[in-house]
């Protein structure tokens, strides 16, 4: 084969590989919400997705941080672009993309006095005395946000704008139980000093992690523009990016719990 026409297919063979890299706006608007080791105080896992991207796009991105509910209402109305590790669903999908990055599972917080007598949502629910905690528009899973609307319905559920917030009513017992993420209460647990307070349980163990990902409102992107913003994030989850990133804040156990295998 000559060496010319070698050359010309090698060439198609890479290009073929490359991802397209998005148009930039003149400006990315991007809201981060507290949430552990997810993103506190400047850092953690989302803010590296995002630097990430930056490096990988170009594209100039400004950074807010927001309450999780207000982050929903500004994607939908389109004062912010893009957020990070959100969920999808039917309702939210009017008003915004997806691109999942991580794989993460809700599970039990309770007061440890709590741990020899409630053990399942159903001893929770037959225990009238005892209230939960819940960040709003937190979306937790199906088997989760069932038991959330009963409690809802008892006005036992306390809404807060953040996890910090919730941790700190557990500890002051003005709650006896949330719904948390291993990024997350590895996070408050020990900055709040509640090692000896707490007792975690996986109340529903055949439910499976859900996916969190990138969020990009509509408002700013078009559909062709935003597969290609998740052809980047499913390129980060298969060339080792994402494994890289966790494994700055997670045991090795949990990176591998948490790491998104895109399609």
């Amino acid at each position: 084969m000559p060496k010319t026409k070698a050359l010309f297919i090698f060439m198609m063979c890479v290009a073929s590989n490359v991802i397209a890299a998005p148009q930039c706006p003149a400006m990315i608007k991007v809201a981060f919400y507290d949430f552990g080791l997810l993103y506190s105080a400047g850092k953690g896992i989302d803010r590296d997705v995002i630097d990430e991207l930056k490096q990988r796009t170009g594209c100039h991105f400004v950074s807010t941080v927001l309450p999780r509910a207000r982050i929903w209402k500004d994607l939908e109305s389109g004062e912010i672009a893009m957020s990070v590790s959100g969920i999808q669903n039917p309702a939210r999908e009017q008003f915004a993309w997806f691109a999942p990055y991580l794989n993460i599972k809700n599970i039990s917080v309770i007061s440890k006095n709590l741990s020899t007598t409630i053990n399942s949502f159903e001893d929770f629910l037959n225990t009238p005395s005892l209230q939960w905690g819940a960040v709003r528009a937190f979306k937790h899973g199906e088997t989760q946000d069932q038991f959330l609307t009963q409690l809802r319905e008892q006005n036992r559920l306390l809404e807060t704008a953040s996890a910090e917030q919730l941790f700190e009513l557990l500890k002051a017992g003005r709650i006896h139980g949330l719904f948390s993420q291993s990024p997350v209460y590895g996070y408050y647990i020990p900055k709040l000093g509640m090692p000896h307070l707490i007792s975690i349980h996986d109340w529903a163990p055949l439910e499976k992690p859900v996916p969190h990902g990138l969020i990009l409102s509509k408002k700013h992107f078009t559909a062709s523009e935003a597969e290609q913003w998740k052809n980047i994030i499913q390129t980060m989850n298969t060339d080792g990016t994402m494994q890289r990133i966790l494994g700055q804040y997670l045991t090795h156990t949990e990176v591998k719990k948490t790491l998104h295998n895109s399609p």
